[in-house]
């Protein structure tokens, strides 16, 4: 009995240890239990924190994405640009080259224009010298006493007379010193025929009265040198009442280089055409091509393709358009009035951007004061 009650009380004592074992187990487990919530806790909140840490590295990625596209396109419009520059200096170089060609062309023609200016100078003082010895010559009395024979070779040159003619030809020279009022008058006013219209103009008259036809008058297209003139056609063909002006025009509407020369009619001795035509041969010669020729009325041409012949053959003017009368003036950039006569005319006209007048001389000295000195110094108004 009392071994039962020993091994009990053993029991007993071991029962409580265990007991005390199991309780601190129990304390054990507790706490455990709370170290894992806390770590469960701080788990949560770790993971919360990666996943901000994900969408803002996600973020990044898509800045990054973007900036790359970005970098991608900015390489791109480099390349473009590199491939513009390379263009632009293979640009710069060929036009280096041809800056120096232009360079070389200039010295070039440089040198030519020093030797025109030397050539020019010397023309000068021998044009200068000629002009002395001619107007000697013009002053002397020689020249005075056979102004009435040099009238009369100009007017008779190219009138065919047969050598049995002869008795005919002086009564008929008479007969046209008798119309012209007098030897002095006739001269004078052949005078002032060859000034303006050159030896062409005599002609005509002159077989008129050779052969006294209504039919010779029509072919000078002018009146005889003691006929009566239509006063208000005359001045009306003039001052260009009867011809369209045209309406004010720009430079889109014509060529950059055209240019119109408004001249009166011209023979192989006019000197003032002369000048007209050297120029305009010296402007074609610095490219202004779109030249062209107008012939004013009265002329003696029975079509522009003669006139046109004529002019090459006698002024060696080639390549230029040529029409008859202020109807044929066409829009273009200038438009020159070469005679008082052709000044109106050109002064009324409106589709030419720039409208000039090409003056040589004072033209109202070349007649008596009255009307046509009036017009002619009115045209300096203009």
């Amino acid at each position: 009995m009392a071994e039962r009650e020993s091994d009990a009380e053993q029991l007993r004592a071991a029962l409580a240890e265990k007991e005390e074992a199991a309780g601190e187990l129990q304390a054990r487990v507790v706490e455990r239990e709370s170290e894992a919530e806390q770590l469960r806790a701080a788990l949560a909140e770790k993971e919360a924190a990666a996943g901000e840490l994900e969408a803002r590295i996600a973020e990044q990625e898509r800045k990054a994405e973007q900036l790359r596209a970005a970098l991608a396109e900015k390489e791109a419009a480099a390349g473009a640009l590199q491939a513009r520059v390379t263009e632009r200096e293979a640009e710069a170089e060929g036009l280096s080259g041809e800056l120096e060609a232009l360079r070389g062309r200039s010295e070039q023609l440089a040198s030519e224009l020093e030797a025109a200016r030397s050539e020019l100078n010397q023309t000068q003082s021998r044009l200068a010298l000629a002009e002395e010895w001619n107007e000697a010559y013009r002053c002397s009395t020689s020249w005075r006493i056979t102004r009435p024979l040099r009238w009369v070779g100009a007017a008779v040159r190219g009138v065919i007379i047969k050598p049995g003619e002869i008795a005919q030809f002086a009564r008929t020279l008479r007969r046209g010193i008798e119309l012209g009022g007098g030897l002095g008058p006739t001269v004078r006013k052949a005078g002032r025929i060859l000034r303006q219209e050159g030896v062409a103009g005599l002609k005509p008259r002159f077989q008129f009265v050779v052969d006294g036809s209504f039919e010779s008058q029509c072919r000078a297209n002018t009146p005889l040198v003691s006929a009566k003139k239509d006063v208000l056609s005359h001045y009306d063909q003039i001052l260009g009442h009867h011809v369209d002006p045209g309406s004010n025009t720009t430079q889109a509407d014509i060529q950059n280089d055209s240019i119109t020369w408004v001249i009166p009619d011209f023979s192989a001795s006019s000197g003032g055409h002369i000048n007209i035509f050297r120029m305009a041969k010296n402007l074609q010669k610095l490219g202004m091509s779109a030249q062209r020729i107008v012939v004013m009325t009265p002329n003696q041409w029975e079509n522009a393709h003669q006139a046109a012949k004529a002019l090459e053959r006698y002024f060696q003017l080639k390549n230029m358009e040529v029409s008859l009368g202020a109807d044929s003036i066409e829009p273009c950039k200038y438009l020159i009035a070469t005679s008082w006569q052709t000044a109106y005319h050109v002064a009324n006209y409106r589709n030419a951007i720039h409208r000039c007048y090409f003056v040589q001389d004072y033209e109202p000295y070349f007649y008596a004061n009255g009307t046509d000195w009036q017009l002619a110094e009115n045209t300096y108004k203009l």
